[in-house]
């Protein structure tokens, strides 16, 4: 019975007679990075989005690269060590036309710089080297 109530997301106490809490296991993670373009020329409005190897993107949020192309995002998730981050152009033709490219990040406990207790593992952060897109291939019409 414990083992389903944990699953559940239910604890119990010490004696396991009862279950006393409710929750979810989870952690904030923050990953801090730039696009550039392959000469090293920032890409500004670039989507960034957040999955896991299982499944669609976390959180849809507007997290989008500045004009320096650098983006903060911050988010929270079901404690994983490995995440996908995906860079999309999604303005067409405005600052050039470019692949969608994705990186694997993967954290680890010195990436943790907030402790967490029971269902809250704690907070992350880590700054990720530039990822490089390269630009779509112009079409021609022939």
């Amino acid at each position: 019975m414990a083992g389903l109530l944990s699953l559940l997301g239910f604890a119990c106490d010490s004696d396991n007679t009862f279950p006393v809490k409710y929750g979810v296991p989870h952690a904030k993670y923050s990953i801090k990075g730039a696009v550039t373009d392959t000469t090293g020329t920032p890409i500004p409005g670039i989507e960034i989005l957040i999955k896991t190897d299982h499944e669609a993107p976390i959180e849809k949020k507007e997290v989008y690269t500045d004009e320096q192309g650098a983006f903060d995002v911050t988010y929270t998730a079901f404690p994983e060590e490995k995440f996908i981050l995906i860079a999309k152009d999604i303005d067409g033709e405005t600052n050039g036309s470019f692949k969608t490219d994705s990186v694997e990040v993967v954290f680890g406990e010195k990436d943790f710089y907030e402790q967490g207790d029971s269902w809250y593992r704690g907070a992350a952060r880590k700054e990720i080297p530039a990822i490089l897109l390269k630009e779509e291939a112009k079409k021609t019409n022939e």
